[in-house]
């Protein structure tokens, strides 16, 4: 009698011990809140389906944590249960986990019109009282993934157009295609790269400027290149972006500086060109506003023995618009050097034609999009270019048009008195200009 009690109560023991396991796995499967898939359970869901093919969602809300800040946690649980609701009706048959805070991720095995999923998606929270309340909507990237990839891997290129569409706020989902994929990777890749290359893989190549009147060389404009081993050729429009953002164009801006000072000193020294021969480089608003800015132009036209009316300094005028006072100051002290000032990039979509008066520029360069204007409507092109043109030399400035890649262009700049021209037509960027 006394055996079989204890082993009953063995039993039990086991039950409860058996039933209390179960609780704890089924806690660890679901998220509590939402019911949905745990991460624990999507990290077994990758060990197993790995080989599997289909379309890995990643979605992430907007103005949750706002949520949670201003109208409590109990609140945001709401937003985030309504959320699991919509993730279900839209993703049925599909394994849906919740990954961490806000974050939700969905794999479907039908790669068929997976926008399609996205749009229903965004009809249920556009029409949602609570998310309307709150202001909550969602982000969403999306890969097709196939079985030679993990499911890791697509989870991240994924998030990589997610993170491309933080950048872009006219997008709120997109495709992690092949292509974009490796442009990301790319960018990666060139940050990566990038501060460490300057001093040792940047370069300078100079694209002639031409006196249109006589067709005689009257300068030539730096510009910043940068072939790595690995990348190859990197594209400004690729650097330069980056650069900013990780604040060190300063360092590009300065090296090619040097380049282009270093360049006429050995020009003239050779004297392969003439005594008033002018050569330009780019100076970006940021550092235009450094303090070393000044002192180091200044340096080296001393310790290169170039005077300072054999360069040009191109700025833009967005920084004539956003700092207006230091940069004319600045602008002043470096004409005191007999630095010739040119605005880069100049159309007629802003407002600095009327500043132009007082400003301490000598120089405007026209932008190409002006003879595009020309070449889509030829009548009004030419109207628009023509009145730019008065406008600039009744204020006593020369002309730059760059840009120049037709004859017939060309023969328009020479009738209406152009000075200055640059662009394919008269010369391609090279490291050595004259040959």
């Amino acid at each position: 009698m006394g055996i079989n009690f204890m082993l009953l109560i063995f039993i039990v023991f086991q039950i409860g011990v058996f039933l209390k396991y179960l609780q704890i796995k089924k806690q660890l499967t679901k998220d509590d809140l939402t019911k949905l898939y745990s991460r624990k359970t999507y990290n077994e869901f990758c060990k197993s389906k790995n080989s599997s093919t289909g379309v890995t969602f990643l979605l992430n809300l907007n103005n949750f944590k706002k949520v949670n800040d201003l109208y409590g946690h109990e609140e945001g649980d709401l937003v985030l249960s309504q959320t699991s609701i919509f993730l279900k009706q839209i993703f049925i048959k599909d394994e849906i986990f919740r990954i961490s805070g806000d974050e939700f991720y969905i794999f479907s095995y039908n790669i068929k019109n997976p926008s399609d999923k996205i749009e229903k998606l965004r009809e249920l929270f556009s029409n949602s009282f609570l998310m309307k309340k709150y202001n909550v909507s969602f982000t969403l990237g999306y890969h097709k993934k196939s079985s030679c990839i993990s499911l890791h891997e697509s989870l991240k290129c994924s998030d990589m157009a997610i993170a491309a569409i933080k950048k872009n706020s006219e997008i709120w989902y997109k495709e992690a295609t092949s292509n974009f994929i490796e442009r990301a990777r790319r960018n990666e890749k060139i940050k990566s790269l990038l501060e460490t290359s300057i001093n040792n893989e940047f370069y300078a190549v100079f694209q002639p400027k031409y006196n249109l009147s006589d067709n005689t060389l009257s300068g030539a404009e730096a510009l910043a290149r940068w072939e790595n081993h690995e990348l190859k050729f990197i594209s400004p429009a690729e650097f330069i972006p980056l650069a900013e953002k990780m604040g060190i164009v300063y360092k590009i801006d300065y090296k090619i500086a040097e380049e282009a000072i270093k360049k006429v000193a050995s020009l003239l020294d050779k004297k392969s060109i003439k005594n008033d021969f002018r050569l330009s480089f780019n100076m970006s608003s940021e550092t235009f506003m450094r303090e070393d800015m000044i002192p180091y132009i200044f340096d080296l036209l001393n310790f290169y023995k170039v005077d300072g009316k054999n360069i040009e300094i191109e700025i833009t005028e967005t920084m004539i618009l956003t700092n207006s006072k230091t940069t004319i100051e600045r602008l002043e002290k470096l004409k005191e050097k007999d630095i010739l000032i040119s605005m880069d990039d100049f159309t007629a979509g802003y407002s600095t034609v009327g500043l132009l008066a007082t400003l301490p520029v000598d120089i405007v360069k026209f932008d190409r999009s002006l003879i595009l204007a020309m070449n889509e409507d030829e009548q009004k092109g030419k109207v628009i270019y023509k009145g730019l043109v008065k406008i600039m030399k009744s204020l006593g400035l020369k002309i730059v048009a760059e840009g120049i890649e037709k004859q017939e262009d060309l023969e328009f700049l020479i009738q209406n008195s152009v000075e200055y021209g640059q662009g394919f037509l008269l010369g391609k960027p090279q490291r050595d200009f004259l040959n």
